[in-house]
């Protein structure tokens, strides 16, 4: 399935909310294992763009 623009676009905002999310956790020793699973989920969504061909302007 191809990716439009804009939800691409929308992707990555989520991207950069859920990484400002894992930084914060990581602050906390406690919160540690959070911050290690959102980045684990960041990192497949990053995958999932960077191998989809997109669908163009649309």
């Amino acid at each position: 399935m191809a990716l439009t623009l804009k939800q691409k676009a929308v992707l990555n905002r989520h991207i950069g909310v859920l990484e400002g999310i894992s930084w914060v956790a990581c602050i906390d020793e406690k919160m540690r294992p959070i911050a290690e699973a959102i980045n684990t989920v960041c990192s497949e969504l990053e995958m999932l763009l960077d191998d989809d061909g997109g669908a163009g302007d649309e």
